[in-house]
């Protein structure tokens, strides 16, 4: 990555999407795939351990290894070959088995689902901690009135409640569709250049169910090659996912706006638009969610590719725009996170709003004949009985929101994994 683009990151990613990781995840294949073969007889036990025990990054040059990865276009040929000399140093025989029966697509497609898998965690862990910061607002400002905004003009009274729901809902229909489609989506990859898993004969299915166990991913029906679709919709719901966090950023820094002031965040030492960082982190959180509609645009551009069993330089390509994509979504709800813990609702101010665009309004349509001055709305306007007409429709569904929440937070989703193990590949 960029340092320029360094902010549209975290260390989280750049740790479990970076070299060593890689590498690492990349060895946890090889070293799956011959325990998986040993057990179906395909290869002797001792040769798979020989392989296996030699598995770990710590062991290898991982800079020479994805240096030499652009110039052989991919980084699985250059890390077999030094994988397969260190083998045999110890064991000549044992050689001639590493990664046996796959390709390199198999190992990088099935290498993306374990690193997806472990994104996806880091991901939905600051999606219900903003989820639950907003519900907690919500909570805590009962019959808080303010003006609805539609094209930055005025467009009636509404409540805070109303608004947080606003921003709720949707954010928690992200996580459901996120594990959905995650459920489908994290497959194994095994079947070698033509995706049938010819070179293993029979044994074939019963070693892609073993990997898949060890690995802890599902099994796709058949040859997968060109069944990218459901990759597309995961990469579609992370993207719908940025589209939200973009409106939650864009309306926070416009409600903090000297003119409107119905929000501000609290100074701090961080750098940013009135040394406030909870600005800085909407700004971020909005160039972030920026660049989710090209990197998806992009994965379907590949998808157009793929022909008969395979396409040029499709699959490499995913890769690329994937890594983007997670780390994008990551930095933007760590970002909004921040700015919610640094967050200060105006709740007078947003009356005072209220009151200003309705008054004369209000005055002229609703008071009695010969009451025209806007002192008397007092009286005859109540905004706090109009937000709480605001709460009261949004209620129930602000409980069904909670209980979801706390649902979610309870039953942790069993596709995803943020444990340290999540990428080592062992039992």
């Amino acid at each position: 990555m960029l340092a320029s683009e360094a902010f549209l990151s975290t260390p989280e990613m750049q740790a479990l999407l970076g070299e060593q990781g890689l590498v690492q995840a990349v060895m946890d294949y090889e070293a799956a795939l011959v325990r998986a073969q040993s057990r179906q007889g395909l290869i002797p036990p001792s040769a798979a351990q020989a392989i296996a025990s030699l598995c770990r990054a710590e062991l290898y040059d991982v800079a020479a290894l994805v240096a030499a990865s652009g110039r052989e276009g991919s980084l699985v040929s250059p890390l077999v070959r030094r994988l397969r000399e260190n083998v045999a140093l110890f064991d000549p025989r044992a050689a001639a088995h590493v990664h046996g029966g796959c390709s390199d697509q198999d190992v990088l497609d099935t290498v993306l689902q374990l690193q997806i898998r472990r994104a996806l965690g880091l991901i939905e862990e600051e999606l219900l901690g903003l989820l639950g910061r907003l519900l907690d607002l919500a909570e805590q400002h009962p019959v808080c009135p303010l003006l609805a905004r539609s094209e930055l003009q005025p467009a009636g009274p509404s409540s805070l409640r109303q608004r947080l729901h606003q921003s709720c809902a949707p954010l928690l229909r992200c996580a459901q569709a996120l594990r959905q489609q995650a459920g489908q989506a994290l497959l194994l990859q095994l079947g070698g250049q033509g995706g049938g898993m010819a070179a293993m004969g029979t044994q074939g299915p019963a070693v892609a169910a073993g990997m898949a166990a060890e690995l802890r991913l599902g099994r796709p029906e058949g040859a997968w090659h060109t069944q990218r679709d459901r990759g597309l919709r995961l990469a579609a719901e992370l993207a719908v996912l940025n589209t939200e966090l973009a409106k939650l950023a864009r309306t926070w820094l416009l409600l903090a706006q000297p003119e409107l002031a119905e929000l501000s965040f609290e100074a701090g030492s961080g750098a940013g638009p009135g040394g406030a960082p909870g600005l800085s982190a909407c700004l971020q959180a909005l160039t972030a969610a920026r660049r989710a509609p090209p990197r998806l645009a992009s994965l379907l551009a590949s998808s157009l590719e793929q022909a008969l069993e395979g396409g040029p330089g499709a699959w490499q390509s995913e890769l690329a725009e994937w890594g983007g994509l997670l780390q994008g979504s990551h930095a933007g709800l760590c970002a909004l996170n921040r700015a919610a813990a640094a967050l200060r609702l105006q709740s007078q101010r947003m009356r005072e709003n209220l009151v200003q665009q309705h008054a004369l309004a209000f005055v002229e349509a609703q008071c009695p004949a010969g009451v025209t001055d806007a002192a008397a709305l007092p009286e005859v306007f109540d905004p706090e009985r109009v937000a709480q007409r605001a709460d009261d429709s949004v209620a129930a569904e602000l409980l069904r929101l909670r209980a979801a929440w706390t649902a979610f937070m309870d039953q942790p989703c069993a596709h995803y994994d943020t444990s340290s193990s999540a990428l080592n590949g062992r039992p």
